[in-house]
């Protein structure tokens, strides 16, 4: 495969996992920082209470962004990996079929 094609197909796989981040981030991440954020005002709105209350407050707001940000994190994470392992066994299908020399593949090899 030529460094162009696989270039191209590195920049075709990024341009689509961008778009589902973005879809997710517009469909589902907005909304919840939203609600994060107006949930911590909220905390900070009864000038009584002791500053840890308030943190206390604040953190549990924060807990449903954490979670679907190490969610979305762990998602991409196994994505990635079986991008790399599919890598890697079309590479060790051209070395058995063609031999280690890489830049001896054609387009039409690969």
């Amino acid at each position: 495969m030529s460094a162009s094609t696989m270039e191209a197909t590195q920049t075709k796989v990024k341009t689509a996992v961008d778009g589902m981040i973005d879809d997710i981030d517009r469909k589902y991440l907005r909304d919840m920082q939203k609600s994060m954020f107006l949930c911590s005002a909220k905390c900070c709105d009864n000038k009584s209470s002791n500053r840890e209350i308030v943190e206390n407050c604040v953190e549990r707001c924060n807990d449903g962004m954490k979670k679907a940000q190490k969610t979305l994190e762990k998602e991409l994470g196994g994505l990635q990996d079986q991008l790399s392992r599919c890598a890697m066994t079309c590479y060790d299908k051209l070395v058995q079929n063609f031999g280690p020399d890489v830049n001896k593949y054609t387009d039409s090899q690969v």
